[in-house]
């Protein structure tokens, strides 16, 4: 499998067996890295952080909530100069309004009704009406972000949100939305198309 190194992290009885054989020039470095418990449920709307660092040797978040929260989610190292220590600050943490029961559901029927059909792709969303708040977002194909680099890059996406397509008819919508909150329209109102 080419991908087999990209993916490959040593196991703890690897690095002992490294450790004890104390080869020259073999070094053991420890580095951070973020686990993706729940794999491909709500990968596009989290992204990745990938494995190969800024020029200060951090994590960059990729794609998604990942990206767009980079900052926030790393915090900033401390430094120490001759005189001067600056103290690190932790990253902050995002809650979102995903609800992983709903989002592992959502993902579960959209696996199988793009299988039944033979469809290349689908994609959901899932939105309290009360609220507005997004429960499940998602779309087929997807990836895994703890094993990103065997996926191809247009799974990183999340086409939902970030696809151009031509509304159409599904635009109807939004326009009989804005008729009915503005009260220019009603649940009896009729209207005939003369040509």
């Amino acid at each position: 499998d080419p991908y087999e190194p990209l993916l490959a992290k040593a196991s703890d009885t690897q690095v002992e067996s490294l450790r004890t054989l104390a080869l020259p020039g073999v070094y053991i470095q420890k580095r951070p890295a973020r686990l993706y418990p729940l794999k491909e449920v709500g990968s596009q709307i989290i992204g990745f952080v990938s494995d190969y660092g800024s020029e200060d040797g951090r994590p960059i978040g990729q794609y998604g909530i990942e990206r767009h929260y980079n900052d926030e989610l790393f915090g900033t190292p401390g430094t120490i100069s001759r005189d001067v220590i600056i103290q690190s600050k932790p990253g902050k943490s995002i809650n979102l309004t995903i609800d992983r029961n709903v989002q592992s559901l959502a993902q579960d029927i959209l696996e199988k009704l793009v299988k039944d059909y033979r469809a290349k792709s689908g994609s959901f969303i899932v939105q309290n009406p009360t609220t507005g708040e997004i429960l499940a977002m998602g779309a087929l194909p997807t990836f895994d972000p703890n094993n990103y680099s065997i996926s191809g890059i247009e799974t990183f996406i999340n086409p939902n949100v970030q696809a151009v397509y031509e509304p159409g008819s599904v635009f109807k919508v939004v326009t009989m939305s804005a008729g009915i909150d503005s009260g220019a329209i009603s649940s009896s109102t009729t209207y005939y198309d003369s040509g």
